[in-house]
């Protein structure tokens, strides 16, 4: 080891060291949860409109819109935070969350694309959608004190879309592509003293660019047990509403994604 990594890691070991004997060394939550999510919004290109979730767009007989039916799905997810007593080192946060949803509808007009990724060529009928999509969400924040947090992040979306239906000839035709779409994001995160191990917490990261932006809003509600020992498991109850509007070039996308969600959690 040379002797600058030697002196970094003798100072590495100073700050842990003091932090134990400060009796303030990491802080890691572990949670999962199940989310109900709600699809709405839609893609456009040049006045050819498909809606993610509106049933009355697929039999308006009009050719340039129409309907993927995503229905409401019930999906996980969890994460890990990380805080650590190193003052100019950001904390982490991670999250995995599945936004798997399928539809069927009788119509999907063609000639537009998903996220600028996906090319829909033709109109489709008697349809059915599968929508496969991960998110793979990493923030960096730092504690402003015990309640307040501030950062910035990334969510990162790989996703994949595949459509089967009738093309005009009444041929069975499937459409179908992958995506990968980094999502950038400031972030601040509020949470209330804990009153009789109630507390209630507040959530935003929000990006704008040119006609892009990117919001994602959460709030709940969290009971904690102050157990004796290291150990202690919480709950949170609450409602998350995610926006995100991607244009490339002529082509426009809205996703609007929302609804409650549950967790339990572990604070050790």
């Amino acid at each position: 080891m040379s002797n600058r990594g030697f002196k970094f890691g003798i100072g590495v070991a100073t700050l842990l060291l003091a932090s134990i004997v400060n009796g303030a060394f990491l802080e890691v939550d572990v949670g999962a949860g199940g989310w109900n999510q709600q699809w709405d919004g839609y893609l456009e290109l040049k006045g050819v409109k498909n809606y993610f979730n509106n049933s009355g767009a697929e039999g308006d007989q009009n050719p340039n819109t129409g309907n993927f039916g995503l229905e409401s799905q019930k999906n996980g997810y969890f994460y890990f935070r990380v805080v650590h007593p190193l003052p100019l080192l950001p904390n982490f946060r991670f999250q995995y969350t599945n936004y798997n949803t399928s539809g069927q509808s009788s119509f999907i007009a063609g000639n537009l694309k998903l996220l600028g990724k996906v090319e829909i060529p033709v109109s489709l009928t008697d349809a059915e959608t599968q929508l496969e999509l991960d998110s793979y969400d990493l923030t960096l924040f730092y504690q402003l004190s015990n309640w307040i947090n501030l950062g910035v992040g990334v969510d990162l979306w790989k996703g994949s879309l595949k459509i089967t239906g009738k093309d005009q000839l009444g041929q069975t035709r499937e459409v179908e592509g992958d995506f990968i779409l980094p999502i950038p994001y400031l972030y601040g995160r509020v949470e209330t003293p804990p009153v009789w191990g109630f507390s209630v917490e507040a959530t935003g990261k929000w990006a704008s660019f040119n006609e892009n932006h990117h919001y994602d809003w959460e709030g709940a509600v969290k009971y904690l047990w102050d157990l004796p020992g290291p150990i202690d498991p919480y709950i949170r109850i609450g409602y998350r509403y995610k926006e995100l509007k991607w244009v490339d070039g002529e082509d426009e996308s809205l996703l609007k994604i929302k609804g409650p969600f549950a967790e339990v959690a572990i604070e050790f």
